[in-house]
């Protein structure tokens, strides 16, 4: 039961585990239950009831057993953490009182319960959720001993669950985060022989720079772009992994057979021997500027080599120019004109 128990996906865990409390302890139903510290209470994961028996359970209590809450009091936790092995006799006390006895009563006679036994599942001394079996009146019950032993795998198996429920969050997120940016991402990793090597990249990558980058995972950084090469890029980026600091530059000028572009680029540490480059085409800006300084340098041509005698003067007259001109026509130099 262990070892089948550590190779399963932890979406299989709790069918596998009920199915195999079941055979072992010859039960005629079982359900497992977890518990939420922040709202106090039980909720029922996996229970073992046929279709027949979830039906019943729909008409008495006006709803399936799945993924019902039951409210757990202080009192109550106390009494499962100091006995995490419990013989209950009614649906009502298994219930914590939430079911009452005029339904309760009844239900255990038309399913054929006899008795029920439940288990606090605990990890580090906090309560982790419960396992609860229900038996026939000719069945004895599970031993002490062995019931334990069982429930001390299954805490295991439940920490892991769990933990791997948060990874696939935390993956999941940081997926939605990297495929949400507007900005270009390339992953590498360094390897023991000091070599980047490609291993994934954002949608925005793509679209940016025009490429399909599947083809370059697991191919190193000059592999994927051999222009790198004569850069200090490849070891700005070793140097981000060994170190953890974070590396910026305005501006890389890059070019080969399929991309001619300037990028503004961002390179962080995401783990122990991997970073992140985040990137952004500033081609358009680039040539903006461009254009500016050289719309600057006409218009500073223009004004100190007219003819005509030209005088700019801000509203507020903070600020004076006079052209070559203005000066000779007044007679005055720039530093006499701007005193005036």
């Amino acid at each position: 039961f262990s070892l089948e128990l550590a190779y399963l996906p932890y979406n299989e865990i709790f069918p596998f585990i009920i199915s195999k409390l079941r055979e072992l302890f010859r039960l005629q139903a079982a359900w497992i239950t977890t518990y939420n510290e922040e709202t106090s209470d039980l909720t029922v994961q996996y229970s073992s009831l046929s279709k027949k028996e979830n039906s019943l359970l729909v008409k008495l209590l006006g709803g399936q057993l799945l993924n019902k809450k039951f409210p757990v009091t202080k009192e109550n936790y106390d009494r499962i953490i100091n006995d995490i092995y419990e013989i209950i006799p009614t649906i009502h006390e298994l219930s914590f009182g939430a079911i009452p006895e005029f339904i309760g009563k009844p239900l255990q006679k038309i399913l054929g319960i006899g008795w029920f036994v439940g288990l606090g599942l605990l990890h580090k001394n906090k309560l982790i959720g419960t396992m609860i079996m229900s038996g026939y009146k000719n069945r004895p019950y599970p031993n002490r001993d062995e019931i334990l032993a069982f429930t001390g795998i299954v805490v295991n198996a439940l920490v892991r669950k769990k933990a791997e429920e948060s990874l696939s969050v935390s993956e999941n997120r940081y997926k939605l985060i990297l495929e949400s940016i507007p900005m270009g991402m390339h992953i590498y990793e360094l390897t023991d022989e000091n070599k980047l090597v490609f291993i994934g990249y954002n949608p925005a990558a793509n679209q940016i720079l025009g490429i399909d980058h599947s083809d370059f995972i697991g191919k190193t950084i000059e592999e994927v772009f051999p222009p790198l090469k004569v850069t200090e890029v490849p070891a700005r980026y070793k140097d981000v992994i060994k170190t953890g600091s974070v590396w910026k530059t305005e501006q890389i000028d890059y070019e080969d057979d399929k991309i001619n572009s300037a990028f503004n680029v961002v390179a962080f540490k995401i783990t122990s021997n991997q970073m992140a480059a985040m990137f952004l085409d500033i081609t358009k800006n680039k040539i903006m500027q461009e254009a500016l300084i050289e719309s600057e340098e006409k218009y500073r041509t223009l004004f100190q080599n007219s003819a005509l005698a030209i005088g700019i003067r801000s509203i507020d007259g903070s600020d004076t120019e006079f052209n070559e001109a203005y000066q000779r026509m007044l007679g005055y130099s720039l530093e006499e004109l701007k005193e005036m």
